[in-house]
């Protein structure tokens, strides 16, 4: 469902049916996961969750 409208794609999952799926018209939202490894051991040292929503 990224990217496209949810009922669209509901549609042809349960109708078995192929649709054109149009793109979704809603907030765009972008989740990330940084990480930072430490390169002698091989073991993260920071993970932070960054979220942003777009209009």
């Amino acid at each position: 469902v990224i990217g496209s409208d949810k009922d669209a794609v509901l549609e042809c999952f349960l109708t078995s049916l192929p649709n054109r799926l149009s793109v979704a018209a809603s907030l765009r939202v972008s989740n990330v996961a940084l990480v930072d490894v430490d390169g002698s051991t091989g073991k993260a040292s920071l993970m932070k969750r960054i979220d942003r929503t777009v209009n």
